[in-house]
């Protein structure tokens, strides 16, 4: 993700698929504004942290550890790649190895005068361009002294991995980086100091790419105490080109299904994950300004409603893309286009690292729990004990999901504390099921139940309204009765089925509530 690396990203066909799938409507939820996510919660318990990204090796060098170029407490220094000469050795984008950056560059004593204010530095392997070191390195223990090593060299208590493109669906290489990031980790606890991992990817509105999904359960499964998954909010290429993209609302969906994709992986590796927890293992990077895409421009007030959102759901990360372009451009470059070293709006000097850095956390401070506890087998086996979550009729918004009921096209429902919405007809589906794509569930995740919630009001009707409904009597098609100020309606024939009861098909039923057919006759007009 240089600044570099940014031009050269054209449309996968997973994302061109995924567009056209929002375009025609065959993806419900792809309405879902940025309001409906940020609703009022309590504030964290700790701080979200701001770590902007510095492409190091581009030109003109940016001055990040100056506080008046870099207000941010943390930065993320990129990209480390593998040299074109040696494919086990560290290079900052190829251009300077280790010794030869802090020459040229002078990287070692901005380092030192960055950290002599306060500040931490996060090194950063990979990126768009060049090659990783995983995808080079065959050899494992190369690899691993060579992340070991740019470790060392800068002291660094936090790594970042950036993957993407071909490197994504590199199985092998996925594999070496997991165990040598593995082998560091156990290194520097040996040395009773701790290696935070955090695992940058791109991501659709829709949540991660199958080889993005893939490459973070690889990890996972692996054994690396991963702290957190970052997600690239930018370049979505998804809805008409000719009509601005609502960056913010694309960001908060990416994100949203990010979360429950995070729950699958840890699933399937036998952790459980919460959905809170999710979300405190949860980052955001945009890409401010001008993206890639045309269409696509990250303003202000989008980086206000994500700054938001961190707040509300403890996500504990944001970053951006990145210091260098944090300024307008001169009225000599070309407009809606992304350029390196300036963002393509109208801003002042520095306007969105002063924004997102009126975060005050730091990584060490809101750093979630990296191995979760474990999902209780039928021995008994378990790290720590798993709360079960409960879910109240009596403070909850809406029903408690039942797996004998049919729901229709946006029904709401409550399930472990979270509010979901029917995307189309269904029964049996799992709200909270593992997922690898966000259309792989029946069900729109829409938020969290809220403090203070209570279910709607229902509406009553008065005594003997209808007949009151009697096993002995048989009822026609249309016949209405009442149970207790509820109605419902007949399907079909009907003697001895009460209306109101679970059954293993819902519409196997021969009674629906009243209110369900009233709504239904006036969508089509009676």
């Amino acid at each position: 993700m240089t600044a570099s690396d940014r031009n050269w990203r054209d449309l996968s066909p997973g994302r061109v698929a995924v567009a056209l799938l929002c375009v025609s409507g065959l993806i419900s939820g792809c309405a879902l504004t940025v309001r409906a996510m940020l609703s009022p919660v309590p504030p964290p318990a700790k701080p979200s942290w701001f770590a902007p990204y510095v492409d190091v090796t581009l030109t003109p060098r940016f001055p990040f550890e100056a506080a008046s170029s870099n207000p941010a407490k943390q930065v993320v220094l990129a990209f480390i790649v593998a040299s074109k000469a040696d494919p086990c050795a560290p290079t900052w984008g190829t251009a300077y190895e280790l010794d030869a950056a802090a020459t040229a560059l002078d990287l070692d004593r901005r380092i030192a005068q960055y950290r002599a204010r306060g500040g931490e530095v996060i090194g950063s392997f990979g990126g768009a361009l060049n090659t990783e070191l995983a995808r080079s390195c065959k050899d494992i223990g190369k690899l691993t002294r060579a992340y070991q090593a740019v470790v060392d060299r800068y002291g660094l208590r936090t790594l970042d991995f950036d993957i993407e493109g071909v490197s994504l669906g590199d199985l092998e290489a996925n594999a070496r980086r997991n165990q040598a990031i593995k082998s560091v980790q156990t290194t520097q606890r040996t040395r009773r100091k701790k290696l935070d991992i955090w695992f940058t990817l791109p991501v659709a509105s829709t949540g991660l790419t199958t080889e993005g999904f893939d490459a973070l359960a690889s990890m996972v499964s692996s054994g690396v105490e991963l702290t957190g998954v970052n997600v690239m909010t930018m370049d979505f290429g998804e809805g008409p080109k000719d009509k601005p993209a609502d960056m913010a609302d694309l960001s908060v969906r990416a994100l949203t299904s990010t979360v429950r994709q995070l729950r699958s992986v840890y699933k399937r590796a036998g952790f459980v994950l919460s959905s809170d927890d999710a979300w405190r293992k949860l980052g955001a990077t945009p890409m401010i300004g001008q993206n890639d895409i045309a269409n696509e421009v990250f303003s202000i007030d989008n980086a206000k409603l994500i700054l938001d959102l961190a707040g509300q759901r403890s996500m504990p990360r944001i970053s951006m893309w990145s210091l260098n372009r944090d300024s307008a451009c001169g009225l000599n470059l070309e407009k809606a286009r992304a350029w390196n070293t300036c963002s393509g709006v109208d801003q002042t000097e520095n306007a969105f690292g002063w924004l997102f850095g009126t975060l005050t956390g730091r990584p060490a401070d809101v750093a979630t729990t990296t191995v979760p506890p474990r999902v209780v087998t039928e021995r008994g086996a378990s790290d720590k004990a798993v709360k079960t979550i409960v879910d109240d009729p009596k403070t909850s918004p809406y029903p408690i999901w039942n797996t004998n009921r049919l729901y229709r096209k946006d029904a709401k429902v409550v399930w472990q504390r979270e509010v979901y919405q029917a995307k189309w007809w269904n029964v049996g589906q799992d709200p909270a099921g593992d997922i690898v794509h966000e259309w792989d569930s029946a069900w729109h995740l829409l938020g969290p139940v809220l403090p203070g919630e209570r279910p709607a009001p229902t509406t009553t009707l008065a005594p003997k309204t209808y007949p009151a409904w009697s096993a002995n009597a048989a009822y026609g098609k249309h016949d209405r009765v009442q149970i207790e100020g509820t109605g419902f309606e007949a399907k079909w024939w009907t003697r001895g089925d009460a209306p109101g009861v679970d059954v293993p098909n819902a519409w196997n039923s021969p009674w629906a509530p009243i209110d369900e057919v009233e709504a239904q006759l006036a969508t089509i007009g009676r």
